[in-house]
């Protein structure tokens, strides 16, 4: 099995997430090429399983507002629009920190994540979708944060602010923010555990605004909304419980590269 060793500990911990993306020659030298194979003869099922899922939640999304003409929908449209794009750039990037199939970027489903793109991007598109429902309330001389949609939207959005701040500048200043060492490590692990909870947080809240949220109601079957809403998820967390079980299973293996000091 390969080893990857790190200069510090806070690249260390980042190390063993990119981990999951690298490694791929390893393992074919290693472990021949029956693995290889096998992933190149069938579907990546829970990749799939968990992009679709969110797919369509967020092409429901896109019909929904569209159909309904937007422009007389004012900055309201651009709230639904951005926040279902910005969910679908969160789950993508989820889906590519777990183990890749050994032919990885050639696998037209998961081209390779251009992270810093991505990065900058989630967050944008979550803040300006937040901001667009907002000038749109004050506009209309609405109240604001009156629902648990409302309520959770800002939380999700001020947490994911801080959480992209703080690990981008982490990844500029490698481990001198933390204190370096152990310190660094610790960081790193609160950090991407972090990551994973805003993720849930931000399906629940688009679980409320999609299924019970007054414009909602009025512009959309029941059916649909239950559809997108509430199915969807469920089976995006399908999806990502079979990614993770697959992970554990490649870990407990040997297939997936571990970092070491």
């Amino acid at each position: 099995m390969r080893v990857l060793t790190k200069r510090t500990a806070a690249t260390d911990f980042q190390g063993d997430e990119k981990g999951l993306l690298a490694d791929n020659e390893a393992v074919k030298q290693q472990h021949g090429d029956d693995h290889c194979s096998s992933r190149r003869g069938r579907p990546d099922l829970p990749r799939i399983i968990a992009l679709a899922s969110i797919g369509v939640l967020a092409a429901i999304t896109y019909v929904a507002v569209l159909k309904h003409d937007p422009t007389s929908l004012g900055w309201f449209a651009l709230h639904p629009l951005l926040q279902a794009f910005s969910l679908f750039q969160f789950a993508y990037s989820l889906v590519c920190l777990y183990y890749p199939p050994p032919d990885g970027p050639k696998n037209p489903m998961m081209p390779t994540l251009d992270i810093p793109t991505w990065a900058l991007a989630f967050p944008a598109s979550m803040v300006v979708g937040t901001l667009a429902v907002w000038h749109n309330k004050n506009l209309r001389g609405a109240e604001h944060c009156t629902t648990w949609h409302g309520i959770l939207g800002w939380v999700c959005t001020f947490w994911m602010v801080a959480q992209g701040a703080i690990g981008g500048a982490s990844m500029l200043w490698e481990d001198k923010l933390q204190g370096g060492g152990p310190k660094a490590k610790l960081f790193w692990k609160c950090h991407s555990l972090s990551g994973y909870l805003i993720f849930p947080a931000a399906i629940v809240t688009a679980h409320l605004g999609g299924t019970w949220s007054t414009w909602a109601e009025r512009n959309m079957p029941l059916l649909l909304r239950v559809l997108g809403y509430t199915v969807m998820p469920l089976v995006l967390a399908i999806g990502f419980y079979l990614l993770w079980a697959r992970e554990q299973e490649k870990r407990r293996q040997g297939l997936v590269g571990h970092a070491t000091n």
